[in-house]
């Protein structure tokens, strides 16, 4: 399968699979996938995840763990420096997202067309998700947007109370939902790790969206 490049941020070899090359595909909306090189310039889906770690695991996970991965290119990130603009500058652009999702799920089907249409944007085989399906994927994009903008809402400075209070202002509910992000949340993530060696990263909700 060949992928549409005006869909896409960047393509990097991140690891094998018995042999063959995996790939990290980040499209312009932040989405994440993981493709296998089957044969020359033909890369199938692998693994899908709104962050690369998410994709990553999802690709251990199907693949039994015989995947090889590069970490130096999967968790380089040295170049990133965290600041306090930077995170609050990602932050609320996942809260428009998680307030538009929030807006979506009162009326879902009002908005199939447009969730389906986000997903055929970088794999063109996709099919129209089931009534289920499509409140499913709004709910969890939701919570996972809403966890990424409270964690860096936090990193950025702000108290928990303050963050919740942050979110709810950032209403944009004609934001495409290809937008891309203006910053990495894992290599932001971990620049604020190596910033602040002696702290525990904030947690956003609180859930591991990894499993």
């Amino acid at each position: 399968m060949k992928i549409d490049k005006n869909t896409v941020h960047h393509v990097e070899h991140v690891g094998l699979y018995k042999g063959q090359k995996v790939y990290h595909v980040l499209y312009k909306g932040g989405f994440n996938e993981m493709r296998l090189e089957t044969a020359p310039g033909n890369l199938e889906p692998m693994s899908q995840g709104s962050h690369r770690a998410i994709a990553k695991v999802m690709a251990d996970q199907k693949y039994g763990g015989d995947i090889t991965w590069d970490t130096d290119k999967l968790y380089k990130s040295e170049e990133v420096e965290s600041t306090p603009e930077k995170h609050m500058t990602l932050a609320n652009h996942h809260a428009k997202l998680a307030n538009k999702y929030a807006h979506m799920g009162a009326n879902p089907e009002a908005h199939a067309s447009e969730v389906n249409a986000y997903y055929k944007s970088f794999v063109p085989e996709h099919k129209d998700m089931t009534d289920f399906q499509l409140k499913h994927d709004i709910n969890m994009s939701h919570l996972s947007h809403k966890d990424v903008a409270l964690k860096h809402y936090m990193m950025a400075g702000l108290d928990r109370n303050t963050a919740f209070s942050k979110l709810s202002q950032q209403v944009d509910h004609n934001m495409a939902l290809t937008s891309k992000a203006p910053h990495s949340d894992s290599e932001l993530h971990l620049a604020w790790n190596r910033k602040n060696k002696d702290k525990k990263a904030p947690s956003g909700l609180g859930y591991d969206f990894t499993n």
